[in-house]
């Protein structure tokens, strides 16, 4: 629960002015520094009144009501002379509360009853739960002396303390009075059912049992400020219970004086918790849509001003996407109104499921949906969203007995080229939905429709990627791999090629990345795997074997078991275990650690009977340990690893050490990346078991790729 903004109120100062700043539910507060504070104190320094306080006399609009409180003239002031005091009371609960008033006339009974011992009444004796270091001369401790606090002696009331501890007790205020030398004399028996805690819990001078954490000193500073110019203080605060439980509590703080000096200090509390938590919920009723739990219009337009407040201070963009639901009235109209809130909220999470941490998702009614994405670099981010919103929403919805498909239109618009402000930018968001509408619903169109070169050949390649199968532009290359000892030809790393009709041959630089953001890469994997499987049947009934075939797995393919799974059928289908074929998947060090499924995958592979390489080993992160407890085969060594050995004495030995590293784990290790014959001498000398690069041969197809194999048997 994050502790609410206050308004600080200066001496003679009939405006309040915000201390702090108005936060939205999901801020927090720190102090300059970006750390939150955790102290308590009320200790000397930061705490305690500060020395020379008393200097600042009270201001005179408050000063006559304090005083009739004071010497006990006019109890009733007290409520006056609390509002006119510094103080520090929550601004969402000093208006339409009356608890101010309460704390108010709960101190006013305490001052009246003069540090009255609660013991006396049955009820448990506790100190408050801070540490305190007063100084044992208050006359020179910066509490207010005889020209600024009405020296009385013992304040003079009209009714016995007997009653006014009865009517303390009987609005449920707990209250603490200590000493000015810091001994604890009382509480009553409300400050222990707050609390939790009794007399036996506390140590006569360690008072932190309640220390919340939460207020740092400037917090304590002003606090004893307002005590020490006016006799004191209102406001907030935290407190933590026996049970752990952050109390908010509003304070009432009172200096008892006689003959000149502090005498006593008189605390009562007042529980803030019922009032907080309805607060909370107006809060939650004024930005949430009630039916997803999601942002509504109000705090959306909210979010979306601060974004672009921040883009035209760091330049970076902002995208608005408007999402609306395709068929949305026919789930309305066919099914009970209770499965079109179900889609909505199921379509809530899978959209939330789609964002960062720092993106909106909101609601605007009925199946219309904006997500906020502050801080993007172009459009090109917001289309790999709107893909995977796609792709999610795409999904069946399991609804009552029945599944349910739903699919968006979705419309972009983006900060500054749409529009400045927060209503322009959703408006033309709105209107590019309505042009995917037009084009035929699940799609998605951005609002100006000249973009820019680069988001239109990105979005031809990526439409030519996704019909680069069924059109049969793609092939599969082998790059062969040697045994350093011998030269002969070991295997092949299978490769993607793309010919395109129009644009030729396309680097894979290009087209892979597109293939692993749009999600292509997963069926143009289980094609290049179910290639590489058909090659090794055919090549096994020629009797070309032994030989070894890898295939690269993109971290997608195996991100999830269901990923992983469409991959296990493949080989279920298409590769034949044992013999002198030999089938190899080839995993990133990076993929292995993104999730659970992922390193299980690697022991699926095994029970398939297919060995397992780790790919560019060296540019990642890996635990020995995780290596050594997968089913690992072959360390490929980065091409980063072999560039300079022969130049380089440093990279000599580092190269030397993972060679090394690989053997002793009774690993297989393959260099990449090998381009000259210095550089093969070297990992013949270092005990490197296979060798891959230009200077062994380029990427071939499969015709001479079959052809250089039998040569390097034969020696020709």
């Amino acid at each position: 629960m994050k502790a609410l903004s206050s308004i600080r109120r200066g001496a003679g100062d009939g405006h309040g002015s915000v201390q702090g700043k108005a936060a939205l539910p999901d801020e927090e507060a720190f102090d300059g520094s970006g750390t939150i504070v955790d102290a308590a104190h009320l200790s000397t320094g930061s705490g305690r009144p500060p020395q020379g306080a008393a200097e600042a006399a009270p201001a005179a609009d408050r000063s006559a009501a304090q005083e009739r409180v004071r010497n006990g003239s006019d109890p009733g002031a007290s409520a006056e002379a609390a509002r006119a005091a510094p103080d520090s009371i929550p601004y969402d609960l000093h208006e339409g509360s009356d608890l101010p008033e309460r704390v108010a006339f709960g101190l006013a009974n305490a001052e009246a009853a003069g540090g009255h011992d609660w013991e006396a009444t049955g009820s448990l004796v506790a100190p408050l739960g801070f540490e305190v270091e007063m100084p044992m001369d208050t006359s020179s401790a910066g509490f207010p002396q005889s020209d600024s606090v009405p020296a009385t002696g013992q304040p003079q009331c009209p009714v016995a303390p007997e009653i006014a501890v009865m009517a303390i007790e009987q609005n449920g205020l707990a209250v603490v009075v200590w000493e000015a030398d810091g001994r604890i004399v009382s509480t009553n028996a409300a400050f222990a059912r707050l609390t939790g805690y009794t007399a036996a819990d506390f140590g006569r001078w360690n008072l932190c049992l309640l220390a919340s954490g939460r207020h740092d000193p400037e917090f304590f500073s002003a606090l004893w400020d307002g005590v020490a110019a006016s006799g004191r203080w209102q406001g907030e605060l935290w407190i933590r219970a026996r049970d752990g439980r952050e109390i908010s509590c509003l304070l009432g703080l009172s200096a008892l004086c006689e003959a000149g000096a502090v005498r006593r200090y008189v605390a009562v509390f007042a529980d803030l918790t019922a009032e907080r938590h309805a607060h909370e919920e107006s809060l939650r009723l004024a930005h949430e849509d009630p039916l997803t739990g999601l942002a509504n219009r109000r705090l959306l337009i909210d979010r979306l001003r601060q974004a672009i407040s921040g883009a035209r201070r760091t330049g970076a963009g902002v995208a608005v996407l408007f999402v609306d639901l395709d068929g949305f009235r026919y789930i309305n109209d066919s099914f009970a109104r209770s499965t079109g809130d179900e889609v909505l909220r199921l379509t809530a999470r899978r959209l939330l499921g789609c964002v960062r941490e720092q993106d909106t998702v909101a609601r605007l009614g009925s199946d219309e949906f904006v997500v906020l994405l502050p801080g993007i670099g172009d459009g090109t981010q917001a289309m790999t969203v709107v893909r995977k919103m796609g792709a999610e929403l795409f999904q069946p919805m399991a609804l009552g007995s029945r599944e349910q498909k739903v699919t968006a239109s979705v419309g972009i618009s983006l900060f500054p080229d749409d529009g400045t402000d927060p209503q322009a930018l959703i408006q033309h968001a709105e209107t590019a939905m309505f042009g995917a509408k037009a084009r035929g619903r699940n799609s998605y169109a951005f609002y100006r429709r000249q973009m820019t070169e680069q988001v239109q050949s990105r979005l031809h390649l990526e439409a030519s990627l996704a019909r680069a199968l069924e059109r049969n532009e793609l092939s599969v290359v082998f790059q062969p791999q040697i045994d350093v000892a011998n030269g002969v030809v070991t295997g092949a790393e299978t490769l993607l090629r793309w010919q395109h009709p129009e644009l030729g041959a396309v680097a894979p630089e290009r087209f892979i990345p597109l293939a692993e953001e749009s999600g292509l890469i997963r069926p143009i994997g289980s094609w290049v795997l179910r290639s590489v499987c058909e090659q090794l049947s055919s090549w096994r009934r020629e009797g070309l074997g032994p030989l070894r075939l890898a295939v690269n797995v993109s971290p997608q393919q195996i991100a999830r078991r269901k990923h992983t799974d469409q991959l296990m059928a493949i080989l279920a289908k298409y590769w034949e275990p044992g013999g002198a074929m030999e089938l190899e998947i080839e995993i990133t060090e990076s993929s292995l650690q993104t999730s659970e499924d992922s390193m299980a995958a690697a022991g699926l592979f095994k029970s398939a009977g297919a060995t397992l390489a780790i790919d560019d080993f060296g540019t990642g992160y890996s635990s020995l340990m995780t290596l050594r407890q997968l089913p690992v085969d072959r360390l490929k060594l980065d091409r980063s690893f072999i560039d300079g050995v022969t130049a380089d004495a440093g990279r000599a030995r580092l190269a030397a050490a993972a060679i090394l590293m690989g053997r002793t784990m009774g690993l297989r290790v393959l260099a990449e990346g090998v381009e000259d014959d210095a550089q093969l001498a070297f990992l013949r000398r270092q005990g490197c078991h296979e060798a891959q690069g230009f200077l062994i041969g380029r990427p071939m197809s499969a015709t001479d790729f079959r052809e250089l194999v039998l040569r390097s048997r034969t020696g020709h």
